[in-house]
């Protein structure tokens, strides 16, 4: 689904142990997705859709789809966890948000797969 490729086009897996993401809240992956495509997530869980993606079902095809480890962390051990504010214990282990830098370099194809059909749709974004 065009969620996984959001996930795969803005999260690297790593294997650095202090590389964490919250599971829930703020800077979760789903947070970000849900403030993009609110259009794609069900209403119950902060979206616009009677029958969109869940968190429970988006952090379930992270997990089983994607490979990303799930476990408990005190993010204070991470300085640059501790600097975002994160409180969650539940994290994906092993994995960080690409810089924009990063992001920049993507190839446009890879940057077009995260929109549904591909393509981008602005009257969809109202943030």
């Amino acid at each position: 689904t065009f969620a996984l490729n959001f996930a795969k086009t803005f999260i690297k897996v790593t294997k650095m142990d202090d590389d964490i993401i919250p599971k829930k809240g703020r800077y979760s992956p789903f947070e970000f997705f849900r403030r993009i495509f609110p259009h794609c997530v069900k209403s119950t869980d902060g979206g616009t859709s009677p029958h969109g993606l869940t968190q429970a079902a988006f952090n379930k095809a992270l997990i089983n789809d994607l490979g990303f480890t799930d476990g408990m962390r005190n993010p204070l051990r991470n300085t640059e966890a501790a600097k975002t504010g994160m409180s969650s214990s539940r994290h994906y282990l092993r994995c960080r948000w690409l810089s924009p830098a990063e992001c920049a370099a993507l190839p446009t194809e890879q940057a077009g797969s995260i929109y549904p059909g591909g393509v981008i749709q602005p009257e969809h974004h109202n943030t």
